[in-house]
């Protein structure tokens, strides 16, 4: 048998990591055994005939008992990760139904985990009475009652906004991120999330609709539990800032909380010492007497013109628009003269017409361009053109004969 070198063949280079030579003695790393089976064979067939006969028990070893302990092995593996699956949250999360916020683990809190529930009621702080829903339910659990608290996280409801949430969230599936746990009240700190009316396939934040329009604002920095939130978990404060943009919005918009008054009710909300001033100084009041005196001053003058008018009733006919003609008897005593004076006449009539305030109608009158020369007739045709015009005016209103938007031959 002709010595063969172990370099002349490629194969021998990988053996080189799983070989080490002691005192002229080669061994085997034993986790390379099964890897590199064949190789070994050769090496050790090359190297010492002896033995030949221990890889061949081996082989038949791991023939005859390697198939068993494969499965054994893999079925524990299974096995475990099955019992670790069971023992997770995504597991607890798909089948549990939380009935208080205490049954909720405190690794649900850590991990923020978001479930799931229907709002049953809105108390009168603005908390949520959820009823839990798991993702999976199994078959003959039935109906299980659940009450679980939920806080909505960084927010300070207005009395508004827990009329809103009663309108909008009562008997709504939602959604609730798990922040943290409040341990005064027993409730869950949570971000909420409700579906819109309109697009049902997406979902809306609740904590920064409310501060968005207006129903609320974040809580301020004098609490605690806020701060230490704030410090202690990063989504916290992630939420917080998303809120503070949504705060700064609705004061530039100013709806809800943050709505501006009017002007007038800008100027009427001045401090009242203000207003006092003005009140007791000397030229408000010398104005509040002027306007008493000229108020009682317009009653009694139209008291006047009332009687004054009762009074010259038995003397005059109302005439159409306002104007009064004097009755005939009345003109004719005043302009009598003697001689048959028809300047003196005319004269006294012109001035008693001025009084009566008749004289623009007897010039604008064609009945005067030749008046008669007889005694006492300027009178009698002085309250005849006034008669005259008065009835014009009255068929002219009732007939429409003057008006533009009269038609051919109407009268």
């Amino acid at each position: 048998m002709t010595p063969v070198l172990l370099t002349q063949f490629p194969l021998i280079k990988p053996l080189k990591s799983m070989l080490r030579q002691t005192n002229h003695i080669i061994k085997i790393k034993p986790y390379s055994v099964s890897s590199a089976l064949p190789l070994l064979i050769f090496v050790i067939k090359i190297c010492d005939d002896n033995a030949l006969e221990t890889v061949k028990n081996w082989t038949f070893l791991l023939d005859k008992h390697g198939p068993a302990t494969v499965r054994i092995i893999v079925a524990s593996i299974g096995l475990s990760g099955l019992y670790f699956f069971c023992r997770s949250i995504r597991l607890v999360r798909r089948f549990s139904c939380f009935k208080t916020v205490n049954d909720i683990p405190d690794e649900f809190f850590k991990k923020h985990i978001r479930l799931r529930g229907i709002v049953s009621n809105v108390d009168w702080k603005g908390r949520l009475v959820v009823s839990h829903i798991p993702i999976v339910k199994l078959p003959f659990t039935g109906n299980q009652d659940s009450e679980v608290l939920i806080h909505l996280a960084a927010v300070n409801l207005e009395e508004s906004g827990i009329n809103w949430l009663r309108h909008n969230l009562l008997n709504n599936y939602i959604k609730f991120e798990l922040l943290c746990k409040n341990e005064i009240d027993n409730s869950a700190v949570c971000d909420v999330s409700v579906k819109y009316k309109t697009l049902p396939m997406m979902m809306k934040n609740v904590n920064r609709e409310i501060v968005r329009r207006g129903l609320g604002q974040v809580i301020n920095y004098t609490d605690n539990e806020h701060i230490k939130a704030l410090h202690m978990i990063p989504r916290y404060n992630r939420l917080v800032q998303n809120l503070l943009l949504s705060e700064s919005y609705a004061d530039k918009r100013g709806v809800g909380k943050w709505k501006r008054p009017k002007l007038v009710e800008a100027v009427s909300g001045y401090p009242s010492q203000i207003v006092d001033l003005v009140k007791n100084s000397n030229i408000f009041i010398f104005l509040q007497i002027c306007y008493t005196a000229a108020k009682e001053g317009a009653i009694k003058y139209k008291r006047n013109l009332k009687f004054m008018y009762k009074f010259r009733q038995p003397f005059g006919h109302p005439l159409f628009r306002g104007i009064t003609r004097a009755h005939q008897r009345f003109i004719n005593k005043t302009v009598l003269v003697k001689d048959n004076n028809v300047e003196e006449a005319l004269k006294i009539l012109n001035k008693k017409m001025s009084q009566e305030k008749l004289l623009e109608i007897y010039r604008r009158t064609r009945y005067y361009e030749k008046p008669y020369q007889q005694r006492n007739q300027y009178s009698f045709e002085i309250c005849k053109a006034i008669y005259n015009e008065d009835m014009n005016r009255k068929i002219a209103l009732i007939s429409r004969k003057n008006r533009p938007d009269r038609w051919p031959g109407q009268y």
